[in-house]
């Protein structure tokens, strides 16, 4: 049986404080992001979309990621995806922030 207290499951310990670290980290990047998308408009509305969906993955990695340092569940091969995905889309939420910045200094001359 697993025992999460116990002195010696200590690297069990630091792996749980990270992972719930990065758990309210992710959900409060979810929830500032969210806000910008309900203010903004168009194209930011776009980057700010793809970050706030960035975000509920990476949220729901860190949920996994806990349930398996408890040993619920193991690792399968979709939780590389969980790490890669977001990483995808927030490249592409910077490259459609570069294009619109790109345009906007096209305007300006």
């Amino acid at each position: 049986m697993l025992q999460i207290f116990d002195p010696n499951s200590s690297s069990l310990f630091s792996m749980l404080t990270v992972d719930f670290i990065r758990l309210i980290l992710s959900l409060i990047w979810i929830v500032l992001a969210l806000r910008i998308v309900w203010r903004v408009e168009k194209k930011l509305d776009t980057f700010f979309k793809f970050l706030a969906f960035a975000g509920i993955l990476i949220f729901i990695r860190q949920f996994f990621r806990i349930i398996q340092d408890l040993e619920i569940i193991r690792q399968g091969p979709w939780f590389t995806l969980m790490d890669l995905i977001p990483t995808v889309l927030v490249i592409w939420g910077l490259v459609v922030v570069s294009s619109l910045i790109t345009k906007l200094d096209k305007e300006k001359e």
